[in-house]
């Protein structure tokens, strides 16, 4: 019975850490407000990768609550410095932040899997339903974006160009997300 206690309180250490990644993530979207600056402004991007700041920092905050909640441990890591000091166009600020989604959400699926393994489906279903689903359309929405950002031009260097005029101003997901 104590080894599978042990187990559990395991699995959610790697919550936490996992959650960490999320902050980390949150870190990165935030760094983004370099497309308020007055000379690339893209104002709707920026307002973006803001809020999307914001609700990265909510859902590690809630799975904090949740691991609290559950009796779980604090497990220490140290927060790096994301690899890409600032990005300074669209295109590489869009594949960075589908990147970190998609390293986001095979964490939650092993995690989620782990947790049915312990045999815990309260767990999984809580991963499941409040951090897993509603990745999924944020990750389509993205993908999206960067296949139209790569259909308008828009390039890796920091010159700016039309294509990137063009997603901030009849992108209509990037008001509404």
């Amino acid at each position: 019975v104590k080894k599978k206690k042990k187990k559990k309180l395991k699995c959610y250490g790697t919550v936490l850490c996992s959650e960490l990644n999320g902050i980390n993530c949150g870190y990165c979207i935030f760094q983004a407000k370099i497309f308020e600056q007055d000379d690339l402004a893209l104002p709707r991007v920026a307002a973006y990768f803001y809020l999307e700041s914001t609700r990265e920092q909510e859902q590690a905050e809630a799975m904090l609550h949740y691991l609290s909640e559950r009796g779980g441990q604090y497990c220490s890591k140290d927060i790096q410095r994301p690899g890409a000091e600032q990005v300074c166009a669209l295109l590489p600020a869009l594949e960075l932040l589908l990147g970190q989604w998609k390293e986001e959400m095979a964490i939650m699926v092993e995690l989620s899997q782990l947790a049915r393994e312990h045999g815990d489906p309260h767990s999984a279903s809580v991963l499941k339903s409040h951090f897993l689903q509603p990745l999924a359309p944020k990750i389509k929405l993205l993908g999206d974006l960067l296949t139209n950002a790569r259909r308008l031009g828009c390039t890796s260097d920091g010159a700016g160009g039309y294509g990137e005029y063009l997603i901030d101003q009849l992108y209509e997901e990037l008001a509404s997300a």
